[in-house]
């Protein structure tokens, strides 16, 4: 919207002094500038339960967004997740944040990360699903040769080669 900040997923946002407490107002909740009490991490909560977007205003006017169906929603909670230890929710949403537009080089940027901390299966469940929605792409098919060269799987690492060096025959990587 032209009153709203779309961020974007390497963007972070700052606390606020505001605060959600228990107790008073409708429905039993209110704001405080103070901060709050008596709360339990994962039963109170500030926002919507029906997927829908969350609007903060300023005067009547939109200060923030929250979308959950914006990729970079989908990208900032894959973040979330896979520091909970859950990432293969993480990886179902960012494959489905780059169906939306998120940048490739993202989930290439996590997959590689992932192979370079020794999970190599998550690397290639990342690079399958990238290359899955854009096989043309000679850098993901790259990544994904070298993700299974790591395994020993030299004929699909081929093919990988191969595909990127036809996608890209300039690209002096793709020869050599």
């Amino acid at each position: 919207e032209a009153d709203g900040v779309i961020l974007s997923p390497r963007e972070r946002l700052a606390s606020v002094a505001y605060a959600l407490v228990t107790g008073g107002g409708a429905g039993g909740s209110a704001w405080s500038l103070t901060g709050n009490a008596g709360t339990t991490p994962g039963t109170h909560f500030l926002g919507t339960t029906d997927n829908q977007p969350l609007e903060l205003r300023i005067n009547s006017r939109l200060a923030l967004r929250l979308d959950p169906h914006l990729f970079s929603a989908k990208y900032n909670l894959a973040a979330i997740l896979e520091k909970q230890g859950r990432s293969r929710e993480a990886d179902d949403l960012l494959l489905s944040a780059l169906r939306d537009g998120l940048d490739p080089e993202l989930v290439q940027e996590i997959a590689v990360a992932a192979r370079s901390q020794g999970d190599v299966p998550r690397a290639l469940r990342l690079m399958d699903g990238a290359v899955a929605q854009h096989p043309g792409a000679a850098q993901l098919r790259m990544t994904r040769g070298r993700i299974r060269i790591q395994r020993r799987e030299c004929g699909k690492a081929y093919e990988d080669f191969d595909a990127a060096r036809r996608a890209a025959p300039r690209l002096a990587v793709a020869h050599g």
